[in-house]
């Protein structure tokens, strides 16, 4: 691999740069988009280190959680409050009643903790963004 030089930083850092900046700046429904994929990644990951240390967690019903919350905090950010109480219910319904194996605290605390720290507080971004009464207070202090 041959050694970084200056101007391989530089660009790569103003490229990065713009393409964040785009994204951004985008109409909400792309900036929902994107968080959504950055919050697929990052518990995608999450999972990955949780299932090494030996937890299951119900990795599915957490990336379709998320995806509903990104819509939800989109297109009706009035409705977003309820995503997260139903979706934790589902969860723990799912993982104490549903499951074939008994689940142990660690999977349940795994699993809540992925659809909390990678989920709804991501969506809450997307909420401020797309929310028309958040647009409109912005616009006025502008």
């Amino acid at each position: 691999v041959p050694p970084s030089t200056l101007g391989t930083r530089v660009l790569t850092g103003v490229g990065l740069g713009f393409l964040f900046s785009a994204w951004v700046l985008s109409p909400p429904p792309w900036f929902a988009l994107g968080m959504g994929l950055q919050a697929l990644v990052a518990q995608l990951e999450y999972f990955r280190m949780a299932i090494i240390q030996g937890a299951t967690p119900a990795r599915k019903i957490v990336l379709a959680t998320s995806a509903v919350m990104m819509a939800t905090a989109c297109g009706w950010p009035g409705l977003h409050e309820l995503a997260f109480p139903l979706a934790a219910t589902w969860m723990m319904l799912w993982l104490l009643l549903m499951r074939r194996e008994c689940s142990t605290i660690s999977d349940i605390s795994t699993t809540l903790m992925g659809l909390f720290y990678t989920a709804y507080l991501p969506s809450w971004w997307v909420r401020l963004r797309c929310d028309p009464r958040w647009a409109m207070a912005a616009a006025r202090t502008a």
